[in-house]
């Protein structure tokens, strides 16, 4: 499984990491400049160098984590994901204007989801552009399957 990770800041390092741990998957690691997101990669290596240090992991354990993780751009990266997690700056205009963008890169499977700090009662919502562009809610884990339904 390809995952996308949108934001290499700490939340998307954090992400990024949950699902390099898992053997199969891979991620992609992106961010809107190619020196942020190889950086948000730098950052989760310099963590796990700290757990080498101290005992707690192989570095041939680690070394195949970050294997798993490419740094870059979404538009370069995206295309065949399979999951797409957006964890980009806690601003609507950048989630709607990101999505419609995932929209038109990503393939129809592609299963898109959210990670934002709006609260439940938040009154904010994304506009998705798919299909017959639906509304929803971003106040908690946003996933939504791209796919039209068999008949």
């Amino acid at each position: 499984m390809k995952v996308g990770v949108i934001g290499a800041g700490t939340m998307g390092q954090g992400i990024a990491k949950a699902f390099a741990l898992v053997d199969g998957y891979t991620v992609a690691l992106c961010d809107i400049k190619q020196e942020w997101a190889e950086g948000g990669k730098d950052k989760i290596a310099k963590g796990y160098a700290k757990l080498v240090e101290k005992g707690k992991m192989t570095q041939e354990t680690v070394d195949a984590i970050l294997a798993r993780i490419t740094p870059g751009l979404k538009e370069d990266l995206c295309a065949d994901c399979d999951l797409i997690v957006e964890a980009a700056f806690e601003n609507m205009e950048v989630k709607k204007t990101t999505f419609a963008e995932l929209d038109k890169i990503a393939k129809p499977e592609c299963i898109f989801a959210s990670n934002t700090g709006f609260n439940f009662f938040s009154i904010y919502l994304v506009r998705i552009l798919i299909q017959d562009q639906f509304y929803f809610p971003i106040s908690f884990l946003l996933t939504l399957n791209r796919s039209k339904p068999n008949p």
